[in-house]
C-alpha cells in the first residue's frame, strides 16, 4: 500500500515518452529505466515528440508509477498532445490517483 502522505523529495528524473505511446509494451520498455519502489518521489512524463498515445500506454504509465511503485506524483511536462493528456487523466481518475497527476504543460 502506498503511503500517499509523503511528501516530493526530488525528481526521479524524465522518462522520455516516443514519438509512437501506442502499447503497454512499449510502456513498459520506458519505465524499465526506472527503479522500483517511487515512494515520496516525483517522475516527470516528457512528451516533446508525442503525435499519438492510446489510453492502453497512459494506464500502463499510471498504473506502474503511481499505483504500484507509490510514486508521490506524475508530472506531465513539455508539449504533451491533448489526445495523451485526456487518457492520463482518465486513468489516474479511473485509479483513483488523480491528485498525484500534475500536468506542467506549456
Amino acid at each position: 500500500m502506498c503511503d500517499h502522505e509523503t511528501p516530493a523529495l526530488a525528481p526521479v528524473g524524465s522518462l522520455n515518452v516516443p514519438v509512437l505511446a501506442g502499447s503497454r509494451a512499449r510502456a513498459r520498455q520506458i519505465l524499465a529505466a526506472v527503479d522500483g519502489d517511487l515512494a515520496g518521489w516525483t517522475v516527470h512524463l516528457r512528451c516533446d515528440y508525442v503525435v499519438a498515445a492510446t489510453a492502453s500506454f497512459a494506464d500502463e504509465i499510471v498504473r506502474t508509477i503511481l499505483v504500484d511503485r507509490c510514486a508521490a506524483a506524475l508530472s506531465v511536462t513539455s508539449s504533451a498532445p491533448a489526445e495523451l493528456v485526456d487518457h492520463l487523466r482518465a486513468r489516474a481518475a479511473a485509479c483513483g490517483v488523480a491528485d498525484r497527476l500534475q500536468l506542467d504543460l506549456l
